[in-house]
């Protein structure tokens, strides 16, 4: 089978569901040599159309730690997160980019094929009805994140982990 582009029999591909409000965590197995790595996360309020201030999954250890929260973080919602387990032998790199800025903002990465491990996006003030949410990364070496509600003028904080495959 192929990940990216890469073809490796021993790359294991699950999902795991839940519901939460707030934050929470997820269990998932990762053997020895093994590393997460996100496919596709989905998120779904279980009642009505909501602000968010917080969204988010994090790799941590052998769990996801899985935010979105709007002012008061007690909003019930649904979620999906799509993973591979990949030999951590196939990465070059794992690490972590963050900032901040207005809407969006931009990170310089090695050049290369990178996936992402989990992101955190924060607006830093009040919580907001979302019009985009985007991680970009390039192999030329950069990687774009937008956050950002219809008029795109509000302070948020980022945080991505990512890995550059070999």
């Amino acid at each position: 089978t192929s990940f990216f582009g890469v073809s490796n029999a021993s790359i294991v591909r699950n999902e795991v569901t839940g519901a939460c409000a707030g934050q929470c965590s997820a269990a998932v197995n990762v053997p020895a040599g093994f590393t997460l790595v996100l496919r596709g996360v989905q998120f779904s309020f279980s009642s009505e159309d909501h602000h968010i201030r917080t969204i988010g999954v994090e790799p941590s250890g052998g769990q996801f730690r899985i935010y979105m929260s709007d002012i008061n973080g007690d909003d019930r919602y649904i979620y999906r997160i799509r993973y591979a387990l990949v030999p951590t032998s196939m990465l070059s790199a794992v690490s972590q980019s963050s900032g901040t800025g207005i809407a969006s903002s931009t990170a310089t990465l090695p050049a290369g094929r990178v996936v992402l491990r989990g992101f955190m996006l924060s607006f830093t003030g009040d919580d907001h009805h979302i019009s985009r949410i985007a991680i970009v990364p390039n192999q030329t070496g950069t990687m774009r994140v937008s956050y950002l509600d219809k008029n795109g003028d509000d302070g948020i904080s980022w945080r991505v982990q990512w890995a550059t495959l070999r």
